[in-house]
């Protein structure tokens, strides 16, 4: 396998190009080409078959994949239609790394330990980018944070093995498939082991029950599309994977403290500065019709 290897001052030599989200509709296949820069890719859902100079790849959600510059690569079977991966291009400038500097070494493939932190840096690199707020050193910096967690592998690390490889794979698990009105049961009929055994090694190495990791989640998504999109509290709710909305809102104020729709209201107060000296505060936001 093939290491992109990294030190902290190679991000004077990176030059970072476009990102974005795929997201198949079950058609097409990924042309065949040879480009000059490195892309690494991050399956959000499903699977992604692919080739780079005859070498095969089987990508899964939450795994990455790093293209290298100069080598032929294309897919190898249509889209699936629940593909989706986030992307991004950079160029390195290629330098001898000195012998005191810390190196990071980034695998071809991976699966990281901590896929939702990928995903929040993938999520604030198109953001920034959508809204023409990411600069040259922003878009170096999150690109350099990204690789740093390609390099850190939970599947394929020697160190973690037995019940600590399983609680982190439930953890993977989970945060893939939180939208979904999954259960404890469910988590351990995907990676085919005891319920009750699973729930025992995730508290350990994470300190809270599969059910407390659930609703956390999900509270991390409801809170994001209260305050970035125009859903009303039931569609957030169904959206989140739960099927009662009283429960929704019931859980969302034991994590926040306050109801999703004070959530959204608190959080999207905006000020104006008036002419002399004056300031007027007002909610943005319409109100919502029901609590």
């Amino acid at each position: 396998m093939d290491y992109l290897q990294l030190s902290a001052t190679d991000i004077n030599n990176i030059r970072v190009g476009h990102a974005g989200l795929f997201i198949s509709r079950g058609v097409g296949q990924h042309a065949k080409r040879v480009i000059d820069s490195f892309e690494l890719i991050f399956i959000r859902k499903g699977i992604l078959r692919f080739q780079e100079n005859g070498n095969e790849f089987c990508i899964q959600a939450n795994q990455t994949l790093l293209l290298w510059p100069g080598r032929e690569h294309s897919g190898i079977e249509t889209f699936p239609k629940d593909l989706e991966f986030y992307w991004v291009h950079f160029w390195l400038k290629h330098r001898q790394h000195k012998t005191f500097e810390e190196i990071i070494s980034v695998p071809q493939t991976c699966q990281p330990v901590r896929p939702e932190l990928l995903t929040e840096l993938f999520h604030r690199f198109l953001t920034d980018q959508e809204t023409r707020k990411l600069t040259s050193l922003q878009s170096k910096m999150l690109l350099m944070l990204m690789l740093i967690e390609a390099s850190r592998e939970s599947l394929n690390d020697n160190v973690e093995m037995g019940s600590d490889l399983l609680a982190s794979r439930a953890r993977a698990y989970i945060i893939a498939h939180s939208h979904e009105p999954i259960t404890t049961l469910l988590v351990s009929q995907a990676l085919k082991c005891n319920p009750d055994y699973l729930g025992q090694i995730y508290k350990a190495k994470y300190g809270m029950t599969i059910t407390h990791a659930l609703q956390e989640q999900r509270m991390i998504g409801a809170s994001r599309m209260l305050l970035g999109g125009d859903l009303n509290i039931k569609q957030i709710a169904f959206q989140c994977g739960f099927d009662n909305v009283g429960y929704f809102r019931r859980v969302f104020k034991r994590f926040y403290g306050v109801t999703p729709a004070d959530y959204r209201k608190m959080n999207r107060i905006v000020k104006i500065n008036r002419l002399g000296g004056q300031e007027t505060i007002y909610n943005k936001e319409k109100t919502e019709k029901t609590e």
